[in-house]
């Protein structure tokens, strides 16, 4: 074998082996970025507010006033702001709404709990309207925010209990 046959073989390996390695680098930086944008996902449901709603309970002050009142709680690791509350009656399936903000500075730290209830749905619903022969049910959401301004949101539903007159949590969910 002469010199410019070796020299073209060598040359000939050196273009594979480039051209091996670009798709390799590739298909690396892919495999990274894939994994790069399944960390942030992680991290991000990782760290953050998680506000739960641990009890709920409704009062009737007269026959047109509900007062729902709920105990939450944050079991994230990032402290909420900005909570806001919407609650939805449904009384057969006919929505009554009412939303409530409480003060805009206050902040639930994580591991803390509050409460929260107010007079609310006033001269929209009559106490006759829960028997035996209707559903009756409360949504209960709660959006608020975090560090960075990223919105999250908590959405309960409970069924009134006819027997012992009160509400079971039938879902949760966590946005």
């Amino acid at each position: 074998m002469n010199q410019s046959a070796i020299i073209m073989w060598a040359t000939t390996v050196i273009a594979i082996t480039a051209i091996v390695n670009i798709i390799v680098t590739f298909c690396m930086w892919k495999i990274s970025s894939r994994a790069l944008k399944h960390s942030e996902k992680v991290f991000s449901l990782t760290n953050r507010p998680y506000l739960g709603i641990t009890s709920a309970s409704i009062s009737f002050t007269d026959e047109k006033d509900i007062n729902p009142f709920i105990h939450f709680s944050n079991f994230g690791i990032l402290p909420a702001k900005n909570i806001f509350f919407r609650w939805i009656l449904m009384v057969n399936n006919k929505e009554i709404f009412s939303e409530i903000n409480p003060e805009k500075d206050f902040v639930l730290k994580p591991g803390e709990s509050s409460q929260w209830g107010d007079t609310i749905f006033k001269d929209s619903f009559n106490k006759s309207m829960i028997n035996a022969n209707k559903s009756f049910k409360l949504i209960i959401q709660v959006s608020y925010d975090t560090i960075g301004d990223n919105h999250y949101e908590t959405k309960d539903i409970y069924e009134y209990n006819i027997q012992n007159h009160k509400f079971i949590k039938v879902f949760s969910q966590w946005d």
